[in-house]
């Protein structure tokens, strides 16, 4: 890994990068051709850090809050139009109480941060809450309405997706909740539920497929997290780095190899053209079985 073999001989490569300005110059490859549309990180390892370095719970996820600050400068300004980050999963209410608590008001401090460091206004970000909202906390959901729609201007060109009390069999359930009150206002045939009725229907309409999605920690699981969105063009790469220790060396290197693949696909379907992808058939539409027959008696065939 092009990370690992620079931290062996440079220790401090990120800071000498800030300090000589190639990392501006890196960035600026990066913007160059195909840029992914959506990313989508699962931030996984914020507990492990803190246990690591025998530090509280708290200060470990302190740690993650400043690596998402500095990862969503990164991808916004090399042109990522979509980033999705699983703040919070239904199943972590099931942690601690105080732990919860914690995770809630450094959620407050970062839509804060972010706002105030003028990253939505500065790379014209629109933020959008996707989730239960009725497992939110009032206090919590109101702060994250508020910042929603004041960032939903004309001049928004970017979507930062913050996944709290989310896991995708939720957000299909209500697809399906929303289809099934639809039926009972609108004449609705089976026929007319289709994959992009439920799309329509998830809690975000309009979410561009995940290019990239990255999980951090080394384990290698999805945790219930943008099945729906995840399709077959999607990359997803799992990495070692705990989330609080994800630098910009991490992005690049993947980025990087993420636009070699790409320039790659174009290629050879500029010699040999993309195949043609089987259609889709409504079963309805089939035509019907034809009758089993049987043969009940040997026919004999007779010779000239």
């Amino acid at each position: 890994m092009i990370y690992e073999t620079i931290q062996h001989f440079l220790p401090s490569t990120y800071s000498f990068l800030e300090n000589t300005g190639i990392k501006t110059q890196l960035l600026e490859i990066l913007k160059l051709g195909h840029v992914p549309n959506h990313v989508a990180f699962i931030m996984d390892g914020n507990r492990r850090y803190a246990k690591e370095r025998n530090l509280p719970v708290t200060e470990g996820h302190k740690a993650g809050s400043k690596a998402l600050i500095e990862t969503l400068e990164t991808c916004f300004e090399i042109g990522i139009k979509e980033i999705s980050v699983y703040a919070f999963s239904i199943e972590n209410f099931n942690r601690p109480k105080k732990e919860v608590d914690d995770i809630h008001h450094l959620l407050k401090e970062n839509l804060w941060r972010i706002n105030e460091r003028t990253m939505i206004q500065k790379q014209n970000v629109r933020l959008r809450v996707v989730g239960n909202r009725n497992l939110i906390s009032p206090d919590i959901l109101e702060d994250m309405e508020r910042l929603e729609k004041e960032s939903n201007t004309e001049k928004s060109t970017k979507v930062l997706n913050i996944c709290f009390a989310y896991t995708s069999r939720d957000e299909i359930a209500h697809s399906i909740q929303e289809i099934t009150a639809k039926r009972e206002s609108k004449p609705m045939t089976r026929n007319d539920i289709s994959e992009r009725v439920i799309a329509e229907n998830l809690y975000v309409d309009g979410t561009q497929p995940v290019d990239v999605l990255i999980r951090t920690s080394g384990h290698m699981r999805l945790s219930d997290f943008l099945l729906w969105q995840c399709t077959a063009n999607c990359k997803i790469v799992f990495l070692e780095t705990l989330w609080p220790s994800l630098n910009f060396w991490n992005l690049y290197s993947i980025f990087l190899k993420w636009k070699f693949e790409q320039s790659t696909i174009y290629s050879r379907s500029f010699l040999w053209g993309f195949p043609n992808s089987p259609k889709s058939v409504d079963l309805q539409m089939l035509p019907p079985c034809p009758p089993f027959a049987t043969v009940t008696k040997e026919t004999k065939v007779s010779g000239n």
